[in-house]
């Protein structure tokens, strides 16, 4: 059984699209979309090329997707600074209400069996928050706490949109990093392949500059600012450890 798991597109539709022509290479029994697919320039053209797999592809929710559903619904979002909070409400218009039971019904977990490697788990960040940070560098202790529940001996997460992989107990975590919106110190879509007995850290290249020409075309606020960090843009993995560091405290 061969999983595609795809994380954090944040509807970087032609990112997104890369990754599906690749994914045509490998026999590809299911499709985990893993959360956060919808926050970004283009999403409607984004769900459109996942409900076209739809008899491969299963969701889990991320924080994008709850905000999503807030601003739908006209709740307040005064936990995100004003211009998130501007995209989130452009990305609700794009939408509209007519997907608020599909974004109100997805699940914050999966788990799945597999051939080898028996039960796998996914959530977005952690089993019972899609908004939890953690890293490579996180204590076990620590680890031990958010992860304490999970009787799998897999887990495949997000939300940091880096690549890594930790092990407690028996317990092997990987993050897949990001398909649309990469704090790799690469481009390209980053993603994870489980097939026979092993999960693989994978990265898909695409044509940047078509991807700008198409993203330029949307009215989506900061677009420039989204081009620039989340398409041409190299990161240093210390630099965004520490970034993410700050942020848990």
């Amino acid at each position: 059984m061969n999983i595609a798991c795809l994380f954090d597109i944040h509807a970087n539709y032609p990112a997104l699209k890369a990754v599906m022509n690749d994914l045509k290479e490998y026999s590809i029994d299911k499709i985990v979309i893993g959360g956060d697919f919808l926050s970004g320039p283009m999403p409607c053209k984004t769900l459109e090329e996942l409900f076209m797999h739809k008899e491969k592809i299963v969701f889990i929710r991320g924080n994008g997707e709850d905000d999503i559903l807030k601003s739908i619904k006209s709740m307040p979002l005064n936990h995100l600074s004003k211009t998130a909070r501007e995209a989130i409400n452009w990305v609700s218009l794009q939408i509209g209400s007519g997907f608020e039971n599909f974004l109100e019904t997805l699940p914050m977990t999966l788990d799945l069996d597999h051939d080898f490697l028996k039960r796998i788990s996914f959530c977005h960040a952690v089993p019972d928050s899609t908004t939890t940070i953690f890293t490579r560098r996180t204590s076990i202790e620590k680890l031990r706490k958010l992860f304490e529940n999970i009787e799998s001996n897999y887990l495949i997460c997000g939300h940091t949109h880096l690549q890594f992989k930790v092990e407690i107990d028996g317990l092997k975590i990987y993050n897949a990093g990001s398909v649309g919106m990469s704090f790799s110190n690469h481009l390209g879509a980053d993603w994870i392949l489980i097939g026979n007995n092993k999960v693989m850290f994978k990265t898909t290249e695409y044509d940047y500059d078509k991807c700008e020409e198409m993203l330029l075309q949307t009215t989506y606020p900061q677009i420039k600012e989204f081009i620039k960090d989340n398409v041409f843009k190299f990161y240093c993995e210390e630099d965004v450890l520490n970034y993410l560091e700050n942020l848990q405290l």
